[in-house]
C-alpha cells in the first residue's frame, strides 16, 4: 500500500513539473518573439511577431500563474505594444486587456510586492479604469520602499520604457 501512495505522489510531482516546464518554454518563445518584434522593419512582420508572442503570453498566464517575474514581463511588453500605433487597433486593445489580466495574475502570485500592483495600476489607467488604477497605485505606494516615485502614466513613451528597464528583476 505504501508503494502505491509513493508512486501516486511521484506521478503528481512529475505532472506539476511538466506544467512548470510548459510555462517556462512558453515564456522563452514569448521572449524570443518580443526580440523579433523589436527588430521588425515591416508592419506585417511586426504584427506576426506580436500575434505569436500574444499566443505564447496566454500560455505563460495559464502555465506560470505563480511566476510573477514571467507575468511581469508579459504585462510590460503587452502594455508597451498596446500603445504601438503601427499595430491594428483591435490588436492593441487585446494587448491592453491581456496586460491587465497578466497584471492581476502577477498580483495574486506576489501580493506583498509593490511592482505587480504598480503595473496593474498602469494597465488599468491605460484601459481608462481610473478609479481602480488609483486604488492599485495606493496599494503599490503602501508596499513600496520609502521615496519610490510612481506615476500612472509616463511623461513620454521613452520614460515608460526606461521605467520598465529600471525595475527589471
Amino acid at each position: 500500500m505504501g508503494a502505491v501512495v509513493t508512486l501516486a505522489a511521484l506521478v503528481v510531482l512529475v505532472l506539476a513539473e511538466v506544467t512548470e516546464l510548459r510555462g517556462e518554454l512558453a515564456f522563452t518563445r514569448f521572449h524570443r518573439m518580443k526580440q523579433l518584434a523589436e527588430k521588425s522593419r515591416y508592419p506585417t512582420s511586426l504584427t506576426r511577431a506580436v500575434r505569436s508572442a500574444s499566443a505564447d503570453a496566454e500560455l505563460v498566464m495559464f502555465f506560470s500563474k505563480r511566476n510573477p517575474d514571467a507575468l511581469w514581463e508579459v504585462v510590460v511588453t503587452c502594455l508597451q505594444w498596446s500603445g504601438n500605433e503601427g499595430l491594428e487597433p483591435l490588436v492593441r486593445l487585446r494587448l491592453g486587456e491581456k496586460a491587465a489580466r497578466a497584471a492581476v495574475l502577477a498580483v495574486r502570485a506576489a501580493p506583498s510586492d509593490y511592482e505587480p500592483w504598480f503595473w496593474l495600476a498602469r494597465t488599468q489607467a491605460a484601459l481608462g479604469l481610473w478609479k481602480q488604477a488609483e486604488v492599485c497605485l495606493g496599494r503599490a505606494q503602501a508596499l513600496a520602499p520609502p521615496g519610490t516615485r510612481m506615476e500612472l502614466l509616463p511623461a513620454s513613451p521613452e520614460q515608460g520604457k526606461a521605467e520598465a528597464g529600471d525595475s527589471e528583476r
